[in-house]
């Protein structure tokens, strides 16, 4: 139980809008989602895919992937991720 205290301190102390309401979605509640949801679109690309971290230049199949499992753990589709 020590271990998973730390890591959700972690995230609260270091975590981004995303990862914040994330981690509290994980928990039970609902704070914060839309917060995550506005970094998620604000990162999104005007091809409607999100770069990897390493390059903001172009969409990657993982990075997409990755950010629309972020939005369906947030208990969005990708269609509503896009919308916000």
């Amino acid at each position: 139980m020590a271990q998973i205290d730390a890591a959700v301190a972690f995230v609260r102390n270091h975590g981004t809008p995303a990862e914040l309401a994330r981690l509290n979605v994980m928990l039970g509640n609902q704070d914060g989602v839309l917060d995550g949801v506005r970094e998620l679109t604000r990162m999104q690309r005007p091809d409607s895919g999100w770069a990897p971290f390493w390059t903001s230049n172009a969409s990657s199949v993982d990075a997409t992937c990755y950010r629309l499992a972020y939005c369906e753990q947030l208990g969005l589709s990708h269609w509503q991720c896009r919308q916000y």
